[in-house]
């Protein structure tokens, strides 16, 4: 059988060997009898899929007669379903060559069947050479992927455009988890105006009310629903989020349901900390999913969106908030990239916000070009920026902060023919802005779309107080004004939000956000350098900050 599949004939997919990565490091290869997960993602007609950009894009623009008509599970799976022949064919390619009593399963919407077979098998059957992998900072984790390309047989290649699982990128922390940049911070200086709370103390829940004229909680009895990701081992403590309530005067509510496991020794992560008592902050008495991707995942992005899509609409939280991901060039094949992209799309689809860290890399390096983070450069997601006042200041100034992910996405599916709603504003920017287009890729989908401040931000970590800046810290922020807003257009009959971007970016130029005019995202950006912020949309900060009262008088005449 070995002799016979190793003469299949291959399609190559994936890229030279690796060793190390990021913050990974190659630990072992799995022993032949090991179990690996992998899903294949079964072709859809291109009817279907034009089909469904069209259905999104109505359903998702404030201006259309279909605005907030979402589709049901069934009716999507209606819309997206391959021919029935095309899952027969690749299950029956599983039996031949897997075994005839493979452990498989087919999804809500027949376009991805999850298989588990043997290491053995896997290198076998798709040339790969799957590897453990220990993540050398952070939490102890590891990752399991190929080392170099993995192939698709030929005969499979007909039915699968992609198999996940074999070659994905290593997850990665889009904030910082070090000290504060808070430390730096100077006293008021002779003629300043006074410090704003933002500066110091750093941002609480009531500081960033003030800042953006929050002056709501959920309704009695609220319909609307929000959750926070995280993946690779970072937790939260529900002592941790009680105590940040207590000491900031938050409204006292626990997480209303988790999804996966939290092991009973485990500490307290930065990202998973922060998230949930900022979404939690920000949106007071709105219901809290606390969603954990087990860290044993070879495909963590996949695997969420997947999860949540195999729940009924009714049940999946209707904004969620992720500050995780990888550089774009991690993605070694473009349609790992599009295939999660039609997940993102499904879940827009039934009516759920996805807002999403752009990371703290600045503009990004690599191979001397810009360099942004995935899934953040997606164009269905709303991708959040930061600003912050600089540590050395006297005017205590807000502008876009230095370590602010911004910029152009590189892979053909984030290409802006897909993000049209942002076209003349990003086209704009560009002819503007003075940054060396060999530096990016014109025709990418710009980021990020909006911004909240990023810096000194206040939470309790395993029982201690702490200070932390980061992207992340904006993103559930964002999440958190969305769902209140949720809350309001559900009580008064209407849909949920959906997919953001449309709506937002017919509100440029309006109230509804602070325009961010200065500042750089030079901190991580190649020989430190980056975009500038400037008069309207830009790289570093999006739209702006956002103004609530606006932002909601908006939604509610949408």
């Amino acid at each position: 059988m070995r002799g016979f599949v190793c003469a299949l004939a291959l399609l190559a997919i994936g890229a030279s060997a690796l060793e190390s990565s990021n913050n990974w490091k190659q630990s072992h290869f799995l022993a032949p009898e090991q179990s690996v997960r992998v899903h294949l993602a079964i072709r859809h007609e291109e009817a279907q899929m034009d089909t469904f950009r069209t259905f999104l894009g109505e359903v998702s623009d404030p201006s259309h007669a279909n605005y907030g008509a979402y589709a049901t599970t069934d009716g999507l799976k209606d819309m997206l379903a391959p021919p029935a022949s095309r899952v027969d064919a690749v299950m029956a390619w599983v039996k031949t060559h897997v075994n005839v009593d493979a452990q498989m399963k087919v999804n809500k919407y027949q376009d991805y069947l999850t298989v588990v077979m043997s290491a053995a098998k896997a290198n076998a059957l798709f040339d790969a050479k799957m590897a453990y992998w220990k993540a050398t900072s952070g939490p102890a984790h590891h990752h399991v992927r190929s080392v170099g390309s993995h192939r698709i047989p030929v005969e499979l290649a007909a039915h699968v455009e992609y198999v996940a699982g074999l070659s994905e990128p290593f997850p990665t922390l889009q904030n910082k988890p070090a000290v504060s940049r808070g430390d730096e911070r100077v006293g008021k200086a002779a003629g300043a105006p006074s410090q704003p709370c933002l500066y110091e103390p750093g941002p609480t829940p009531d500081c960033l009310f003030d800042a953006y004229g929050i002056d709501a909680t959920a309704s009695a009895g609220t319909k609307a629903t929000m959750a926070v990701v995280e993946f690779a081992g970072s937790y939260y403590l529900e002592s941790d989020l009680a105590e940040f309530q207590t000491r900031y005067g938050v409204e006292k509510d626990s997480v209303s349901d988790v999804q996966g496991i939290i092991p009973s020794s485990a500490d307290a992560g930065t990202e998973a900390s922060l998230d949930i008592q900022y979404i939690m902050g920000i949106a007071q008495g709105v219901p809290a999913t606390y969603i954990q991707i087990p860290s044993t995942t070879a495909t963590p992005f996949l695997d969420w969106a997947m999860a949540q899509l195999e729940l009924d609409a009714n049940d999946i939280a209707q904004v969620q908030s992720v500050s995780w991901g990888t550089a774009e060039y991690e993605y070694e094949d473009e349609v790992g990239v599009d295939r999660l992209n039609v997940e993102l799309m499904k879940l827009g689809a039934l009516g759920v916000s996805i807002v999403v860290a752009t990371g703290d890399d600045g503009a990004g390096c690599h191979a001397s070009s810009y360099m942004p983070n995935f899934p953040a450069t997606s164009p269905y997601v709303t991708a959040v920026g930061g600003v912050w006042i600089p540590p050395i200041t006297s005017t205590y100034k807000i502008e876009g902060d230095s370590i602010s992910g911004g910029g152009f996405a590189t892979s053909k599916g984030n290409n802006r023919t897909q993000a049209s709603w942002q076209e003349d504003q990003v086209s704009s920017y560009q002819a503007a802005c003075g940054v060396k287009d060999s530096k990016y890729v014109a025709e990418g989908r710009g980021i990020p779309d909006v911004a909240a401040f990023s810096a000194y931000y206040n939470y309790y970590r395993n029982g201690g107080a702490s200070q932390v800046d980061g992207t992340s810290a904006a993103a559930p922020v964002w999440a958190g004004i969305i769902a209140l807003i949720n809350d309001q257009r559900l009580e008064a009959g209407k849909s949920t939000m959906g997919f953001l971007n449309p709506w937002l970016y017919s509100l440029d130029g309006t109230d509804a956000f602070t325009d961010i005019t200065s500042g750089t995202n030079n901190d991580g950006g190649c020989l430190h350098t980056g975009y500038p912020a400037m008069e309207g949309w830009d790289a570093v900060t999006g739209l702006g900050t956002p103004m609530f009262p606006e932002l909601l008088a908006a939604a509610m005449d949408a």
